[in-house]
């Protein structure tokens, strides 16, 4: 019997992106960020202007070699590894265009965790990619993705995607996933 295939974002699901980005900010300034200021997806988009210290900041995200160094969320490899088991996963994340190293090193990281047959597709058009679930943390994507396709759709519970589609399921731990899909 084929599989369901159940697609998956990266940065905010199990890569770490914020705890990454507060750690580049306090190398820059001294001042640790806490996780509560980020209302918008956009993460810089929360900090106050300040046009030096953006160009300091976006220049040491995009950096070769930022990606790798991102942490897994706890819980988030193990996690996914169940869900691997039961399901045909594909990673669907969306390359950095200023980083010439971001999709390599996401490869990398991937497998690293993963192991070498990760399935892994690089688009920011997240809703071209059929799947039977998919589970995203940014509002945009799970909108446009439900819109298009005929599967369930999930999105990570966070302070920047609350104005999400009412219609759209909200999970805010591995354990509330599973419940949805029997898998507890």
């Amino acid at each position: 019997m084929k599989k369901q295939v159940f697609l998956i974002d990266c940065d905010g699901i199990c890569a770490d992106f914020d705890s990454a980005f507060i750690k580049s900010f306090k190398e820059l300034t001294g001042v640790q960020l806490k996780n509560s200021i980020f209302t918008k997806y956009d993460l810089a988009s929360c900090l106050p202007r300040n046009k030096k210290l953006e160009k300091k900041l976006y220049k040491l995200t995009n950096k070769p070699g930022w990606c790798a160094k991102i942490k897994p969320y706890p819980g988030a490899i193990k996690a996914i590894k169940k869900l691997m088991r039961k399901y045909d996963l594909y990673f669907v994340t969306a390359s950095s265009f200023h980083n010439p190293t971001w999709t390599h090193e996401r490869e990398m990281w991937l497998r690293k965790h993963f192991g070498d047959n990760v399935q892994t597709i690089h688009t920011k058009h997240k809703h071209m990619v059929y799947g039977d679930f998919f589970l995203d943390d940014k509002t945009e994507n799970v909108e446009n993705w439900y819109f298009h396709n005929n599967g369930t759709v999930f999105i990570w519970d966070k302070l920047y995607n609350k104005d999400c589609d009412k219609n759209i399921q909200r999970v805010d731990s591995w354990e509330q996933l599973f419940g949805f899909l029997d898998l507890l």
